[in-house]
């Protein structure tokens, strides 16, 4: 099964918001993140509470809680939005601007082959971790941060679902490799 599409800035964007909101990786970064500054906050809000007042530092304790709590809460936007702004950036590269173009996917058995206007490769299923379709969008996601935002605009409803549900049934599974003949054996 192939399927052929327009890469663009807009789906290279498109997968990078997905890729954002989905990835466990992501998820334990923010919260790591999220840990960091609400402690960091304590610590300094302590250290800052007892030099300004050593007979009652409450208040000024009390101000710090409240802020590393606002900072935790918001963690998750501020990474969000220096990860897409990264991104952009990379997207908007003329290193990743000459791949933008006609892509063809197919999908066969034991592989996934790409071919692109810089490059042709195979993939075997274990680097694919999965798909998500939506109203507008095929994700299609490899190990890391790699994949694409296939429109479905472009590929047509029945074909977006088709393939999603291959990708879904091997997405992650080895290859099998082909069977030893037999060896004789005298008796």
């Amino acid at each position: 099964m192939t399927i052929t599409f327009q890469l663009s800035e807009g789906s290279a964007l498109h997968f990078t918001q997905h890729f954002l909101q989905t990835s466990p990786a992501i998820a334990k970064a923010i919260q790591t993140e999220r840990i960091r500054s609400f402690l960091l906050s304590l610590v300094f809000g302590f250290l800052i509470a007892v030099g300004i007042d050593r007979d009652n530092p409450y208040p000024a304790l009390g101000f710090f809680l409240v802020l590393g709590i606002v900072l935790a809460v918001l963690q998750r936007r501020i990474y969000q939005h220096k990860y897409l702004q990264a991104a952009i950036k990379r997207i908007r590269s003329s290193g990743i601007r000459k791949n933008f173009g006609t892509h063809s996917i197919t999908f066969v058995e034991d592989s996934v082959s790409v071919q692109t206007p810089l490059i042709q490769s195979s993939i075997s299923w274990q680097l694919v971790e999965s798909s998500t379709l939506t109203a507008d969008f095929l994700y299609f996601q490899l190990i890391g941060q790699q994949g694409y935002a296939i429109p479905v605009s472009q590929i047509g409803q029945q074909a977006a679902e088709d393939v999603h549900a291959f990708i879904q049934s091997h997405a992650g599974q080895a290859a099998t490799p082909p069977a030893l003949p037999e060896a004789e054996t005298d008796h």
